[in-house]
């Protein structure tokens, strides 16, 4: 599951960077630990779509406070989250 939480996760990244931004992600490197939020390739309203997106792919619950540059700015922290709320909802 580890490998497919990370695939999808990316999956999420790239296509809601390519909605909002008009870049091909492509052409760009998404290294895990690039700053998604500092570098301007997410905003306020593309987190709030990445929290829905990863609420519908992976059933877990994402709450007001969960939602912080600790746990949405780099992919590998996005992907750490969402394996903690799998863990946490399954509990």
């Amino acid at each position: 599951m580890t490998k497919d939480v990370e695939k999808i996760v990316r999956r999420v990244i790239s296509k809601i960077i390519e909605e909002n931004t008009g870049m091909n992600t492509d052409d760009i490197e998404l290294k895990g630990d690039l700053s998604l939020i500092g570098g301007g390739f997410l905003d306020s309203l593309s987190i709030v779509e990445v929290v829905q997106s990863l609420q519908k792919e992976f059933g877990v619950k994402v709450t007001a406070s969960d939602v912080s540059m600790t746990n949405f700015n780099t992919i590998d922290l996005i992907v750490k989250f969402v394996k903690e709320c799998i863990d946490r909802d399954k509990g």
